[in-house]
């Protein structure tokens, strides 16, 4: 008559078959009691469905246990018969949206589940479904954090950083390249991930689940870092059960509470990590204005504070008509214009004019390759980096300088727009005005003035306007002259030491060259060719376009 399966398709036998021959049929049948059948060893029944089964559904009503009432087809209501019929999908009921949703808010994050959302329109729903919709992608979003947190976790295991030719240690490049992210980033997602699986399983699981947020995740990888596995273990039980219902500042309020409450001395030791954090991190928001975050000690924070708070109330008092806000952000600013013409960060607040830069270059000479500490503090020699002065570069076209267009310029150094009469007042107040030739096919730099410089020091300016930025896979908001100048063909094996040869990587990416993880090739383009000698995929790398664009 029939033969039991798993497999979903055998249950396209049952459609359209008459319940009424069927029922007979099975009444001929000789249907085991209870004492024929040993609990231990019982099969399951025919209809119970699983979750790894999506061509089959679950019977609603009794989880899949048959009811001692309805044990078979001698049954006056054919309850067993009943619920398989049931069992066909083409038989059960559709789910509305608004049901899937209410599930997946809820309910375990698998892969029917996704499927399931993934059908579901949101202008089906109501206010309240398309709220939880939102919850219900975001816990699967949770849940594919922890399954990427799973796959670098594996591919970093063995490899803690200590041993530069072990492949496991710069997994971030890997996963930098891979993923789009820099190399900050990259490093931040190997080490969480590291942590998740040793010392935090039970934050992982909570992930898996759809419960936490990597950026929660991340805040618990954080403050835990100086405690033991067991002490890390006791606050993650603490903090996890109403880890889901707080905001991100009260789940980090949360965690350095228990912190500090299992182990009091790690005030000190945090504020000895955190030293070791200390950064200057600059954000351009677009329309010519940006943000500038400096993570510091409070102490030398309270410093740079009352000394802008000092020179911005000293000029408010002279009768400067900027607001004290301005002021304390002028004050910075021009401190650093002092020092990066003068070498002196004061000068500029005791000279109304400022003297010949060329005879204070000529006076300040450094060496090919020698660095802002080549001069003595106070000099009033400018910084130097790769054998020239530091200076801010600023991209505008031709057309605009002359007055004819009011196109944007750039900045150089960081891609940020510059209002056209921003750069007009630049220019007025004898802004170094320098020529640069492009390929107007590939938007690559060809030329930068000739005879402005040395030729050793031309070749380095030439490099860091060609490059812009570091040339490597992951990218860096940073400015080629702060990276490397590396060979591709290395110089021992013969590489010359020329413009087609060199490329301005970090240190990090050099050094994962260095160690033979990483190799360059150039192409005909211009461009550079990264691939892993790991995983063997490649990434390329493309100078800056000069052309005023994307």
């Amino acid at each position: 008559m029939f033969e039991s399966s798993s497999e979903p398709g055998r249950w396209d036998a049952w459609r359209g078959v008459d319940t009424a021959t069927l029922a007979a049929d099975l009444a001929q049948l000789d249907w085991p009691t209870e004492a024929d059948v040993d609990p231990e060893h019982a099969p399951a029944p025919i209809w119970a469905g699983s979750d790894a089964d999506a061509g089959r559904a679950d019977v609603p009503g009794d989880g899949g246990q048959r009811d001692n009432a309805e044990s078979g087809p001698h049954s006056e209501s054919n309850g067993w018969l009943d619920r398989l019929v049931a069992a066909d999908p083409e038989q059960r009921p559709v789910p509305t949206a608004a049901q899937v949703v209410a599930e997946a808010e809820h309910a375990p994050v698998t892969g029917r589940l996704v499927c399931r959302l993934a059908q579901v329109d949101p202008a089906s729903l109501d206010a309240d479904g398309q709220v939880g919709l939102a919850v219900a992608w975001s816990r699967v979003r949770n849940s594919a954090d922890a399954r990427v947190v799973d796959a670098v976790a594996r591919l970093a295991a063995g490899g803690d950083g200590a041993d530069p030719w072990d492949p496991a240690s710069f997994t971030w490049a890997e996963v930098g390249a891979a993923l789009r992210l820099g190399d900050g980033a990259a490093t931040g997602l190997v080490h969480t991930a590291r942590t998740l699986t040793g010392d935090l399983p039970a934050t992982l699981e909570a992930m898996r689940a759809g419960q936490l947020t990597r950026q929660k995740a991340d805040v618990i990888v954080e403050l835990t870092a100086g405690l033991t596995p067991e002490q890390r273990s006791e606050v993650e039980q603490a903090t996890l059960t109403k880890a889901a219902d707080r905001t991100p500042a009260q789940h980090r309020a949360a965690v350095r509470r228990q912190v500090d409450r299992i182990d009091p001395d790690a005030l000190d030791r945090r504020r000895a990590k955190a030293r070791a954090d200390i950064r200057l991190v600059r954000a351009h928001l677009g329309d010519g204005m940006g943000e500038l975050f400096a993570a510091m000690p409070s102490e030398d924070l309270d410093i740079i504070w009352e000394a802008a708070d000092a020179w911005a109330r000293r000029e408010k008092a002279d009768g400067h008509p900027d607001t004290l806000d301005q002021l304390r952000v002028a004050a910075i600013v021009r401190w650093a214009e002092s020092f990066l013409t003068h070498g002196d960060p004061t000068t500029c607040d005791t000279h109304c004019t400022l003297p010949d830069t060329t005879t204070v270059d000529s006076q300040c000479q450094a060496a090919p390759g020698s660095d802002a500490t080549a001069a003595p503090v106070g000099a009033g020699c400018r910084p130097r980096r790769h054998g020239r002065p530091v200076v801010l570069n600023l991209l505008w076209d031709l057309p605009s300088y002359l007055g004819l267009t009011d196109n944007p310029g750039m900045s150089l150094a960081s891609g940020a727009s510059i209002p056209a009469a921003v750069l007009r007042d630049l220019a007025a107040d004898n802004a170094e005005v320098r020529r640069l030739l492009y390929d107007p096919t590939t938007g690559h730099l060809r030329d930068a003035t000739p005879d402005t410089y040395r030729p050793t020091a031309m070749l380095s300016a030439f490099l860091a306007l060609r490059d812009v930025c570091p040339t490597t896979p992951t990218g860096s908001p940073t400015p080629a002259t702060s990276g490397d100048l590396d060979h591709v063909i290395n110089h021992a094996d013969g590489g010359p030491t020329t413009a087609e040869n060199l490329h301005s990587p970090t240190r990090r990416w050099h050094r994962a060259k260095t160690f033979q993880h990483w190799t360059v090739t150039t192409n005909p383009d211009g461009t550079w060719t990264w691939t892993s000698t790991r995983t063997h995929r490649s990434y390329t790398s493309r100078p800056f376009d000069y052309r005023l664009g994307p």
